[in-house]
């Protein structure tokens, strides 16, 4: 059964078939069992969003952009699931504190491109929430029966 499918079938995630499997959650290190479900749980079915984009727009990590006065800036949308925004926001904050993470390396680019701290940490939310759509587009595209393969979490 694909991880998505877990939280969405009749029971908890907790219970039942996916209670043993690793397919049941993400194959990162900062997304707990809490966190897998409550993404699960609010996104249902990914091929709902017909790109990144809107799957970003929905969790609320899209930005927009704001003009006055001949300064743009962007900031992130306050529409959108709240919910989905803060679990993306703890694995952000997670990977943005894990020295050696792909997240912490994606940060400090970004710090070393002049962008302030909250500027970085949206482009990393954003970042992650195409990432996790890519994840969850691919589970589900692929055949029913075959396994995922789930790397140890070092």
């Amino acid at each position: 059964m694909h991880w998505w499918r877990c939280a969405t079938s009749e029971g908890h995630a907790g219970r039942g078939s996916c209670a043993n499997t690793a397919a049941a959650c993400p194959p990162w290190r900062e997304w707990g069992p809490v966190l897998a479900i409550q993404l699960i749980r609010r996104t249902g079915k990914p091929s709902r969003f017909p790109s990144a984009s809107a799957f970003a727009n929905y969790v609320g990590v899209a930005p927009i952009e704001l003009a006055s006065g001949g300064r743009s800036r962007h900031r992130l949308s306050r529409y959108g699931d709240r919910q989905l925004n803060a679990a993306i926001h703890y694995v952000a904050l997670t990977q943005a504190r894990m020295t050696g993470s792909p997240g912490r390396a994606y940060y400090d680019r970004k710090i070393a491109e002049g962008k302030t701290r909250n500027e970085a940490m949206r482009c990393l939310k954003r970042r992650l929430a195409d990432h996790l759509w890519r994840i969850m587009i691919t589970d589900e595209r692929r055949a029913p029966g075959t396994p995922r393969t789930v790397r140890p979490a070092a």
